[in-house]
């Protein structure tokens, strides 16, 4: 059935799953998962109250990044600038004492084939997020199906960016505490 505008274009496939009830997204998106038999190698996530807070004009560059062999190890999945993300960096050091300067790559990273740098053409930076946030987002559909929808029992009204987000959050912080522990910083785990 075609639902405008869910109108694919070239070879394209969009498939609308109405649901009986409410799910709540992260239900929703698992249920999608089981009935829908998702063959393709990305899912694009998009949630009914989100918005894009500039035009997406790069989508078919980031699907060839992501398509690169050096790109596979470490990008799963590219979440589209929100106001939740804007001066993410310093938002993010002041907030929390994190300064991901060091772990931002640029789109046309170093170490890339040439082929996937003419396919790629993209200007700017991956910002690596501490918080996975329900926003809308590519991943590859491997992530969601080997990471993400399996460390959770997810019921109705569940949301990902409250069960994933906060662990990921979690992790990274204690990563960060032993870290500065075992270079002499002081940390919540120094007690000494």
């Amino acid at each position: 059935e075609k639902v405008p505008p869910f109108n694919p274009s070239a070879k394209g496939s969009i498939r609308l799953l109405r649901l009986p009830h409410r799910h709540g997204s992260a239900k929703a998106i698992a249920t999608a998962f089981d009935q829908l038999n998702i063959s393709t190698p990305y899912v694009m996530i998009a949630q009914h109250d989100n918005f894009f807070i500039r035009d997406v004009q790069y989508l078919q560059q980031i699907l060839n990044f992501m398509d690169d062999d050096d790109s596979k190890s470490w990008l799963q999945c590219v979440h589209f600038p929100s106001t939740a993300t804007l001066k993410y960096v310093p938002k993010i050091k002041r907030r929390y004492g994190l300064d991901l300067e060091n772990f931002c790559r640029p789109h046309k990273s170093r170490g890339l084939s040439q082929a996937a740098e003419k396919l790629c053409d993209l200007d700017g930076t991956f910002v690596p997020l501490i918080f996975w946030y329900g926003r809308t987002h590519i991943a590859r559909t491997t992530y969601y199906t080997d990471m993400i929808l399996r460390h959770f029992p997810l019921n109705v009204g569940d949301h990902l960016e409250e069960l994933w987000g906060t662990r990921q959050l979690r992790e990274i912080l204690q990563c960060s505490a032993k870290t500065k522990s075992k270079n002499g910083h002081e940390s919540e785990d120094n007690t000494a």
